[in-house]
């Protein structure tokens, strides 16, 4: 399930520009901060990395 997850969590960070809290929230996760350890272990990489580096254009909200 949480491959699913951070998958769902890739995918909203690379097409959405809401901001990270929303996408967690949309992928299924209910605690920011938790996203944020367990996708970097996935990827080596934070989100907010993540998304610089596979999407620079996208247009980013604040995330609270």
């Amino acid at each position: 399930i949480q491959n699913y997850r951070i998958n769902a969590f890739k995918r909203l960070l690379l097409t959405s520009d809401d901001s990270l809290f929303d996408i967690s929230l949309q992928s299924g996760f209910d605690n920011y901060k938790n996203i944020s350890r367990v996708f970097r272990k996935y990827n080596t990489l934070s989100p907010s990395e993540y998304r610089k580096r596979y999407n620079p254009n996208v247009n980013l909200k604040s995330d609270n």
